[in-house]
C-alpha cells in the first residue's frame, strides 16, 4: 500500500485548525452565555443547568485527551516541566495572567 506523505499531513494539518477553529467558537459562545441574564428563566433554568452540564463533562472529556496526547508527546518535559501537572499548573496560571 502507497500512501501520500503530502496528502497525511494535509489531512493532520487540517484536523489541527479545525479544532483550533472549533475552540475559539466555543470561547466565543461560552463568553457570549456567560454574560446573558438568567433572572428571566423560569423552569427552564433546570434544562440549562442540565445542558451546562453536559457540555462542561464534553470539554472536560476533550480536556484529557489534549492533556494526554501532549503528555504522550513529551511536551510538559520540552517545556522544562518536572511532570505534567506541574506543566497543566503553570498553563492555568499563564492564562489567569492573560497576555
Amino acid at each position: 500500500m502507497v500512501v501520500a506523505v503530502d496528502a497525511i499531513l494535509s489531512y493532520v494539518c487540517a484536523n489541527v485548525w479545525v479544532m483550533r477553529d472549533a475552540l475559539d467558537e466555543l470561547a466565543e459562545a461560552a463568553t457570549s452565555l456567560a454574560t446573558r441574564p438568567v433572572y428571566g428563566l423560569s423552569d427552564e433554568m433546570v434544562e440549562s443547568i442540565a445542558a451546562a452540564h453536559r457540555i462542561t463533562a464534553t470539554l472536560t472529556g476533550t480536556l484529557a485527551l489534549l492533556v494526554h496526547e501532549a503528555s504522550g508527546r513529551a511536551l510538559p518535559k520540552r517545556f522544562d516541566a518536572t511532570g505534567t501537572v506541574a506543566w497543566l499548573r503553570d498553563l492555568r496560571e499563564a492564562a489567569h495572567r492573560g497576555p
